[in-house]
Formats: C-alpha cells, sequence, structure tokens
C-alpha cells in the first residue's frame, strides 16, 4: 500500500467479503484506478488527481506572468523564469518522482460503462480492476501540460537533488506530496477478468486532444469553484 487510505479500503473489503462468504450472498468488487473527466465531453464534477498537479502548475505559471507583465522581471529572472516573444513561459520546474513508472488513468465514461456491464451481468462475482491497459508516464503528462498551458522547463528527477530548489519547485512539491505515489507506480493491475465480462472493451488511450478537452473544462469552470458547470 502507498497510504493508509489505500490499506484501509483493502481491510474493508476483506471483512465484507468474509461477511458474503458466511451468508453466501455474491459479491463484487470494482477497483478503479484514478478517474478523470468524460474523454467525449471533458465534463467532470471532481478536479483532483491529475487535475491537481495540472491546476498547481497553471497558478505557479500565472504568478511569474504577472511579476514579469509588471515590470518586476529581476525577481523571475533571478530564478531562470523568463516569457519569450512567442508567449511561452520557460519555467525550470524539476519533480522528483521516486520510481519510474506509470500514472493509471480511466475516464468517467468508460468507468461508468464498465460498472453497468458488470452489474448487468448475472454471473458478475469477485474482484474487478478497472484499470487503463496503456497507461501514460510523467514524461507524457508533462509534455501535454506544457503544451497546454504554453510552457517549458519542466523535468523529473529521478534522484533528489542536492541544489536548492527554487521557490516554484517548493510550491509544487508541496501541492503534490499527497500525490507522489501516484506519479509513478510502478504496480500492474490485472485486467482480464474485467475486460473478458466487457467483451474486450478497454480504456482510451489519453492523448492530447483527450487532455486538451478536460483541462479547458477544468479551467472554464474555474476548477469547480462556479455555482453553475459549462454543459
Amino acid at each position: 500500500f502507498t497510504n493508509v487510505y489505500e490499506e484501509s479500503k483493502a481491510q474493508a473489503e476483506g471483512i465484507i467479503l468474509q461477511k458474503c462468504e458466511e451468508n453466501k450472498i455474491p459479491l463484487s468488487i470494482l477497483r478503479p484506478s484514478i478517474v478523470y473527466g468524460n474523454s467525449k465531453t471533458g465534463k467532470a464534477l471532481k478536479f483532483n488527481a491529475l487535475y491537481y498537479a495540472v491546476k498547481s502548475a497553471l497558478h505557479i505559471r500565472d504568478i511569474f506572468i504577472k511579476n514579469i507583465a509588471g515590470g518586476d522581471r529581476q525577481y523571475s529572472e533571478k530564478w531562470g523564469f523568463r516569457l519569450n516573444n512567442d508567449g511561452v513561459l520557460h519555467m525550470p520546474l524539476e519533480i522528483f518522482l521516486p520510481n519510474r513508472g506509470t500514472v493509471n488513468l480511466i475516464p468517467v465514461d468508460y468507468f461508468v460503462e464498465t460498472i453497468l456491464h458488470i452489474i448487468a451481468d448475472p454471473n458478475s462475482q469477485g474482484i474487478y480492476h478497472i484499470v487503463n491497459e496503456n497507461p501514460p508516464d510523467m514524461s507524457m503528462l508533462i509534455k501535454y501540460t506544457e503544451q497546454f498551458l504554453k510552457v517549458r522547463g519542466i523535468k523529473i528527477l529521478w534522484e533528489v537533488s542536492s541544489d536548492s530548489p527554487n521557490p516554484a519547485e517548493e510550491l509544487f512539491d508541496r501541492f503534490i506530496k499527497p500525490y507522489r505515489p501516484y506519479l509513478s507506480d510502478q504496480r500492474i493491475f490485472a485486467g482480464s477478468r474485467t475486460k473478458n465480462i466487457t467483451h474486450g472493451r478497454c480504456a482510451p488511450v489519453l492523448t492530447y486532444d483527450i487532455f486538451e478537452r478536460c483541462m479547458d473544462y477544468a479551467v472554464n469552470c474555474n476548477w469547480g469553484n462556479m455555482a453553475s458547470f459549462p454543459k
């Protein structure tokens, strides 16, 4: 387990499994990976996990763009931040990750369709991992994020740097600390039972178009802070 949250869920599963076995009650346990918005529309109601990392980078970007636009370039340039002529911000941001892993992401539309298939099948029973067979790694997600935010300079560190972090790195590290284990996950989840019961249905590959669609929606509804969401 990477945290107490995962461990407590496993303990709860064990209790429920035991009770159902004692009372001869069929049970299906559904284990989704990280769920993001609708891959077709971008719509979402929660903006954590993947969204939180992108939102954090966006806030840092806006802080330095505002600083540069305000004429006080000295502070930004001290840390290597500069706005290029094409409007792209050079944003030196080194992110430490403990492992070379992936980020297992599934869109909510695939998640819902898969659940309905399992519920509708009278023979469903056991544990079903609802996961992505081809999850992206952080290198790909960083490329997507840089393209979406119009920034450059984000890098991954596989070892803790001996250099002192710049203020943006300190802030970003604090933001993503709870999610760090999921950003370089080396676990591989068996999805064959889920694939069999859904007749081969697979989660879509997270392309840049899907990423952009979901992040556009998040920005347009101010990360869920608006009273009404875009339709």
